[in-house]
């Protein structure tokens, strides 16, 4: 009798977590118009992204445009103040605003500086590890949202996008390095992932790099840094030697197909006729995106240049560029 009733409740148990590990992270009302705000567990701390979804449905199922933010920064911020929510609106893609983690607790859309949300991972950092051994899983995170989302047949599975600023930069072309099966393209704005030399990509993947020769945390030829993330001073390499890196990491031909410079704009253009690495410099940016709301200070944060607006830039870049 008692091993029977072992059995029953050992069959309940499994029939519990079974149904409990597919539940998904999406009740119905978060699958229509609009946008919302989502809270799931995942690895053991709590995580947070907004979902915009647009009215008007221009394709049979959704592109993904997934925004990351800046380092010491929030999902709300990014949600704001890009131009990323009213884009989806007018072209009819899905945008998703994750949270990173602090270094203490859970993410939260309204986490400020004294809680400071940074993406650890593609800083090489993780200040979570070091003190309380408690490392975080950014990556998993990102690629729980795709596979929730792919799950309810709501999306183009081919045009999944990832973009950031700064930090959140860094932390796309991360994430675009260990997703690329699942990543079609990625657009980094005032940030670089310097690939180590071991480091294969599964799948090609096309890039546009948006960067300013005006950078004070992205020296253009390189040299010593202290980020505002950080309280740590990190040497820069030259950014085109990180450019150079992954035109190699994606196996792409080191001749350029296409390259122009004027007083205001460099830009080189690298392919093999299937994958595209777009390479922006504008030569009076600083470490802002164009034509976003940033109030930041000229002194700390360099120059502003906004005769483009890069929110739009990247989604003509992004609509080009689906997965192959």
């Amino acid at each position: 009798m008692k091993h029977l009733y072992a059995k029953v409740v050992i069959v309940f148990l499994v029939v519990v977590l079974s149904v409990s590990s597919f539940c998904g992270i999406f009740d119905e009302a978060d699958l229509l118009p609009g946008t919302h705000s989502i809270f799931f567990n995942y690895s053991g701390h709590q995580r947070h992204f907004y979902i915009h979804i647009p009215e008007k449905k221009r394709y049979e199922k959704y592109p993904v445009v997934i925004m990351l933010h800046g380092g010491v920064s929030n999902s709300k911020f990014s949600m704001k103040r890009f131009g990323w929510m009213e884009l989806s609106d007018k072209e009819g893609f899905i945008a998703i605003f994750p949270d990173a983690l602090p270094p203490i607790g859970g993410s939260s859309p309204d986490n400020t500086i004294f809680r400071p949300q940074s993406w650890w991972e593609g800083l090489n950092i993780d200040p979570r590890k070091l003190v309380f051994n408690d490392s975080v899983d950014d990556v998993g995170f990102i690629a729980t949202i795709i596979q929730e989302l792919k799950s309810e047949d709501l999306i183009d599975e081919k045009r999944v996008f990832l973009t950031g600023y700064s930090n959140g930069a860094t932390m796309a072309m991360f994430l675009g390095l260990k997703l690329s099966n699942v990543i079609a393209a990625v657009a980094p704005v005032c940030g670089l992932y310097v690939p180590k030399d071991q480091q294969k990509i599964s799948s090609p993947i096309s890039v546009m790099v948006i960067i300013g020769m005006d950078d004070p945390f992205n020296p253009y030829y390189g040299g010593l840094i202290l980020p505002p993330w950080s309280i740590k001073i990190v040497k820069k390499p030259p950014v085109e030697t990180t450019i150079m890196k992954w035109v190699n990491l994606l196996g792409l031909p080191e001749q350029p197909v296409e390259q122009y410079e004027n007083e205001d704009e460099k830009f080189v253009l690298y392919s093999n006729g299937e994958t595209d690495f777009y390479f922006h410099v504008f030569k009076k940016l600083g470490h802002f995106w164009p034509q976003a709301d940033l109030d930041y200070p000229l002194w700390y944060f360099g120059g502003r240049y906004d005769e483009i607006n890069a929110t739009e830039m990247i989604w003509e870049f992004f609509k080009k560029h689906p997965k192959r």
